[in-house]
């Protein structure tokens, strides 16, 4: 059993075509702002401190393929999303194991020149959770 803890900021994209938000189910989209190992955190969080520095929006700059895991993610300005990571890192919620890239996972397989039209649209934060999954399986 590996279980890992995160941290994610649910989006929506803003004014983007009825036929992306069919493609693309809202309660799927998300940036995962933290991922850890359940035992190595240690501390104690106030909910404001997970949603102050959150951006009120973000801008789409590119898709990419990500073949390692055979998924299609919107890569976000990352400029947007410094403040909130070094909110999450300094409440303890790192990003272990990868390099921060906020990102929000569109689907699976390479999905780029079906949704390609979604660059330059905006992802609004809507909601900040914590989820507890076991990845050992």
């Amino acid at each position: 059993m590996s279980l890992k803890m995160y941290t994610a900021v649910s989006v929506a994209f803003l004014n983007a075509p009825f036929f992306l938000q069919e493609m693309i189910p809202a309660k799927h989209l998300h940036v995962t702002m933290s991922f850890q190992d359940v035992e190595e955190f240690k501390h104690s969080i106030y909910a404001d401190q997970l949603t102050g520095p959150i951006p009120e929006s973000s801008l789409v700059t590119s898709l990419e393929y990500w073949e390692h895991n055979d998924i299609t993610v919107a890569i976000l300005y990352a400029p947007d999303w410094e403040e909130a990571r070094e909110c999450f890192d300094s409440c303890g919620l790192t990003y272990q194991q990868y390099a921060f890239k906020p990102h929000v996972t569109l689907g699976k397989g390479d999905l780029r020149n079906l949704l390609g039209s979604l660059v330059g649209y905006r992802a609004v934060p809507l909601d900040t959770y914590f989820r507890i999954k076991d990845f050992g399986r």
